[in-house]
């Protein structure tokens, strides 16, 4: 389940917008969010592309997206 509080906060911080976030998962802000609200799962290679993007650290990995 992901940690939606904590992953926004990440975003929010980065700077980045969401719907191009999601423009580069591949997937489109709907899914995005869908993803973000846990009403879905995010894949294993669209949390290494948003760890990569974001910066996000093996800690903050696990504590965002395994928690």
């Amino acid at each position: 389940m992901t940690d939606t509080q904590y992953l926004d906060d990440v975003i929010k911080n980065s700077g980045l917008r969401m719907n191009w976030l999601a423009e580069q998962l591949g997937i489109t802000p709907k899914t995005f969010i869908d993803k973000r609200m846990n009403r879905s799962e995010f894949t294993a290679s669209e949390i290494k592309k948003l760890c990569d993007i974001l910066n996000i650290k093996e800690k903050d990995r696990s504590r965002i997206f395994f928690n």
